[in-house]
């Protein structure tokens, strides 16, 4: 019986988080069209803006993609003055991409609308409502960091085995 029980927490945690990330994020994504922008190109816009400026090896590898398709994805976001390339001056080979102040703007306006819609929502909760809702989000974001820094460990001691 609590086998059952917890199986269907479970299913329940992942709808609500599958959902929760439907709404909030992928739904956001229509506010991006006004950009004509990709899916790949607004990924590399959100990653740079919460990195801050990453060599194009860093870029492809956080994004999962090869160099090739990074650096067309950087082409397009430079041709649209959303990001800077820059040469490092100590090696000509290494080429830093960082957002440019429109680029800055545009993700500005992304995470803008989510603040909005984020508190339209926690309008309609009364206060310990609001405390439970923080505390469980809060929670997940330091298990998620938590997983995220073994897993980065993990992969480090992989590569140099």
């Amino acid at each position: 019986m609590q086998i059952n029980n917890l199986r269907e927490l479970s299913d329940r945690y992942v709808s609500v988080v599958r959902n929760l990330c439907r709404l909030t994020y992928i739904a956001r994504l229509d506010e991006w069209q006004g950009l004509d922008m990709t899916v790949p190109q607004v990924k590399t816009l959100i990653l740079l803006e919460h990195a801050g400026p990453l060599r194009m090896g860093q870029l492809a590898g956080s994004l999962g993609s090869g160099l090739s398709t990074t650096t067309t994805i950087v082409d397009r976001l430079v041709k649209k003055q959303l990001v800077q390339r820059d040469s490092d001056p100590n090696d000509r080979r290494v080429v830093k991409c960082e957002l440019t102040k429109n680029g800055r703007v545009a993700t500005d306006m992304f995470w803008e609308h989510i603040k909005t819609r984020a508190l339209k929502a926690s309008d309609q909760w009364d206060l310990e409502q609001f405390e439970k809702v923080v505390q469980s989000l809060e929670l997940i974001w330091c298990t998620e960091e938590e997983l995220r820094t073994s897993d980065d460990a993990a992969s480090t001691a992989a590569a140099s085995s």
